[in-house]
């Protein structure tokens, strides 16, 4: 009879081991070519299932191209604006904005994250309203389809032209803008983001007949957080 070390030890693939009476045989013996071609086809499939996942941030909804062409656009506002960018409701750089603006605010001892946010939210629920009946087929040009007007994608077009009140809020950590000077520079971003905003707003909802219509609105907009800032 085996001893008990014996019948414990474990058995090398292909080899025969004697116990108590009974045959035992090593597993891949028993299940021969099935076994490699089953951990074979096991870590294929595996492979296959994190080679198929989609990367992080597109899960999360960040475009990191999108963003980039609507970040140098905001830049450079008076070149032609593409329809693709133009129509994409990307919100990333939008909610980064407000926050950003928010934090620079603390540095002047201004808490306005809930004014901020509660404001941004109820005037682009407003501009989307005055786009539905700007494009209404009364007032398109004839031949003209009519485009969707989505919130996500005024919120978008308002979010980037926050890009130069962002400059503005950091320019008011280090220099008082409450000066003829200051006036000037906050005069120049309030031109500058309603330009942004507008040229984005026209192109996405394909308004460029009624730009000046578009535009008061949104240099309300801009105009309230520029005086919040200050």
């Amino acid at each position: 009879m085996a001893s008990v070390s014996s019948f414990l030890a474990p058995t090398p693939p292909g080899e025969k081991s004697i116990s108590s009476g009974f045959e035992a045989i090593s597993i891949p013996q028993f299940v021969g070519e099935d076994y490699n071609n089953y951990t074979t086809n096991t870590s294929h499939a595996s492979e296959d299932v994190f080679n198929d996942e989609a990367p992080l941030l597109e899960e999360l909804g960040i475009d990191l191209i999108t963003l980039r062409r609507k970040l140098f656009f905001a830049v450079f506002p008076f070149r032609a604006t593409p329809k693709d960018i133009a129509s994409h409701s990307e919100m990333t750089f939008p909610l980064a904005a407000v926050l950003l603006i928010g934090l620079l605010m603390l540095f002047s001892s201004k808490f306005m994250f809930k004014e901020l946010i509660t404001y941004t939210f109820a005037a682009c629920i407003a501009i989307r309203g005055m786009l539905a009946l700007l494009i209404s087929p009364f007032t398109l040009p004839p031949d003209t389809a009519r485009p969707t007007t989505e919130v996500y994608t005024v919120m978008s077009s308002v979010g980037y032209g926050f890009l130069p009140i962002v400059f503005l809020a950091a320019a008011s950590v280090f220099v008082p803008l409450k000066t003829v000077p200051g006036f000037c520079v906050c005069l120049l971003a309030l031109v500058w983001a309603t330009t942004i905003s507008t040229q984005l707003l026209c192109k996405a909802m394909s308004t460029g007949h009624q730009r000046l219509i578009v535009a008061y609105p949104l240099a309300l907009l801009h105009a309230v957080f520029v005086l919040m800032v200050v």
